[in-house]
């Protein structure tokens, strides 16, 4: 990686070989002050990094998270997965990343966790309202079917004693 000045560049080499023979090197530099124009357009911090570690390009937002010194660490999620996290200041992101073999370069996205952890507290508020609807529904169907059951019971018993009574009158008579 190279810079003069404030225009990013890279120099790419390679070896020239003729049977077997180094003959030279021959390089091309390639400006990324395009690229990093772009870049700085997005809402989510973006840089680039060589397979040693060398961050070849970064946006203004990637460039303070980086300077922030940031942490790695990791969560543990539900159903027991860690997710590798990075920390800066009090604002944790999840980098994602993408290859880019040619060049062996790392392309890396890091994404605010907060709006998936609020969007998670509020699917538990959802889950536990829903959860607290259905056991609340059953237990009225099943305070309903107990009262069916008294009901008919009642009523079989009042039918049975009107029946004495009428079979008594009918004696009687």
């Amino acid at each position: 990686t190279r810079s003069d000045g404030d225009v990013p560049g890279y120099l790419f080499l390679a070896s020239i070989r003729r049977a077997g023979r180094l003959n030279g090197y021959v390089g091309v530099e390639v400006a990324l002050s395009n690229v990093q124009a772009a870049w700085a357009l997005l809402t989510h911090p973006l840089y680039a990094q060589e397979k040693g570690g060398a961050f070849v390009l970064a946006n203004g937002l990637a460039q303070t998270a980086l300077d922030a010194s940031p942490r790695e660490r990791e969560l543990s999620l539900l159903d027991g997965s860690r997710y590798e996290v990075m920390a800066v200041g009090n604002t944790l992101y999840a980098p994602q990343s993408r290859s880019l073999p040619l060049v062996d370069w790392r392309f890396v996205t890091l994404s605010d966790i907060q709006p998936v952890r609020e969007a998670r507290n509020r699917a538990f508020i959802i889950g536990g309202l829903i959860t607290s609807l259905l056991i609340g529904t059953m237990a009225a169907l099943r305070q309903r079917r107990l009262q069916l059951l008294v009901d008919g019971r009642r009523q079989r018993a009042a039918s049975l004693r009107l029946e004495r009574r009428v079979r008594d009158k009918t004696k009687e008579l």
